[in-house]
């Protein structure tokens, strides 16, 4: 987790070919991340060459390695490190919603809140300037804040979501995504899914309109077997216009029922510069 929230995490090899610890083999999938973690001092090894990758991470352990990829280095902090860190690491907000000592083992949820915090924490170079959009760690994935100094989750994805597009009988998931369909994060009409329930989905006949977000590497497929979340199919019977903006519609009418457009490259796509018109035969999906 450390070496994807860093500015490694696009280029971690998929296979190590030496093995730094004699507790982490060549042949470990977490090898690379390994190896860059201890590389760049987020993480430290053990007596006698040990990484113990099995063992739970303490809290000093954790924000030594989040206040290092915040920029801060150890001559930063005189005497007491640990002390000297989690002072640091609580005056600064990165430790909010986590409540160990610095020598007890974090659980699953303080690592999401610890990760969430250093997304939304000024960088080191940083530290004395009010937080914005290009002072928080999270800038480096195009984060931004909301009005309450939040992350805007809703926005960082909308803004990295591509699509909509069709997924043909027969085809791949990569023959739409720009990443490994192995690394694929998917749902399917908004339930927890994989590619080849997607793929299955597709070959039986049943469209599928697929969006990605490559920087979450998350794939969301809608088909007609869905309800809420799933796609239509049929003919568009009308067009609607706003009064105040006869360029761009509003709502469009398939088979009979209207349907609001939400998005701007479908609204884009059913305006009088694209390909959609009336009696034009179309599948999308209800979150159109």
């Amino acid at each position: 987790m450390l070496v994807m929230a860093s500015t490694y995490h696009t280029t971690v090899a998929a296979e190590s070919n030496v093995s730094v610890f004699s507790d982490v083999l060549a042949t470990s999938e977490y090898a690379s991340y390994i190896r860059i973690a201890a590389e760049q001092g987020w993480l430290s090894a053990y007596l006698g060459g040990l990484f113990k990758p099995d063992q739970g991470i303490k809290m000093a352990e954790a924000e030594k390695a989040c206040l290092t990829l915040l920029g801060y280095t150890n001559e930063d902090f005189s005497g007491s490190m640990v002390s000297n860190r989690n002072a640091k690491a609580t005056a600064i907000g990165l430790v909010e919603n986590i409540s160990k000592g610095v020598n007890e083992y974090l659980t699953y949820e303080d690592c999401v809140n610890i990760f969430y915090n250093l997304m939304k924490t000024n960088t080191a170079a940083n530290e004395t300037a009010t937080r914005s959009n290009i002072t928080i760690y999270g800038k480096l994935f195009g984060y931004t804040l909301s009005d309450n100094d939040e992350i805007n989750l809703l926005d960082t994805l909308e803004s990295n979501l591509k699509g909509p597009y069709l997924l043909k009988v027969d085809k791949s998931l990569t023959s739409i995504i720009p990443f490994s369909r192995s690394d694929a994060s998917c749902t399917l009409n908004g339930e927890s899914s994989s590619a080849d329930e997607i793929e299955d989905e597709a070959s039986s006949g049943d469209p599928v309109v697929v969006y990605y977000n490559s920087s979450t590497k998350s794939v969301y497929a809608y088909s007609s077997t869905g309800n809420d979340m799933g796609t239509i199919t049929g003919e568009i019977t009308n067009i609607y216009y706003s009064s105040s903006n006869l360029m761009t519609p509003t709502s469009v009418e398939i088979d009979g029922t209207e349907y609001d457009v939400g998005n701007d490259d479908v609204a884009y796509a059913f305006s009088v510069y694209g390909t959609r018109e009336k009696g034009s035969k179309v599948t999308v999906d209800r979150c159109f």
